[in-house]
């Protein structure tokens, strides 16, 4: 809640109390100058998240990463490199992070998959976002339906099928 220079100071003092904190590297990264120095910053909070972590964590607890709350830093990270190298034109990093994240965490609390989702239609990656359509069979969220819709007018056309997602989706909120 304070201005750019008094969080700066604030997090001066965090870093002498604990440097490897992960959520101290995340707000560096938020607070960063450029791109570089974001992604700079959200690689290290990745690196400082993963030390927290059981390493059977990684094998038992695949799939169901965020019900152990030691992961969720290290997933927060993950999701702010995600998104960073996406901007930054590294897209196939960006899309494994995603990807990984998934894997991690099946019931995707984070909501991952939307983003995710997006990302592969602007790639045109329609094959990947029919496996992840696969992944979510009984999603009936509306952010979910106007994507699937979306989809289908990307591969199909005005057809039948996308003509019907879309009114599915318009019930589902026909607010937007």
């Amino acid at each position: 809640e304070e201005d750019d220079e008094e969080a700066l100071a604030l997090l001066a003092e965090a870093e002498e109390l604990d440097p490897d904190n992960v959520d101290f590297h995340l707000i560096r990264a938020d607070l960063a100058e450029d791109l570089d120095e974001a992604i700079r910053y959200a690689r290290v909070a990745l690196e400082k998240g993963k030390q927290l972590i059981a390493p059977t964590d990684f094998t038992e607890g695949r799939g169901m990463f965020w019900m152990i709350p030691e992961t969720r830093p290290y997933m927060r990270a993950m999701w702010m490199l995600a998104d960073l190298v996406w901007m930054d034109g590294q897209q196939d990093e960006a899309l494994c992070l995603y990807k990984e994240m998934l894997d991690l965490n099946f019931n995707d609390n984070q909501g991952i998959r939307y983003i995710l989702a997006v990302r592969l239609l602007e790639g045109g990656l329609l094959e990947d976002f029919e496996e992840l359509l696969q992944k979510f069979p009984d999603d009936t969220g509306t952010s979910w339906l106007y994507t699937k819709a979306l989809y289908l007018f990307l591969k199909e056309g005005n057809s039948i099928r996308a003509i019907h997602a879309l009114q599915e989706a318009r019930e589902a909120n026909p607010h937007i």
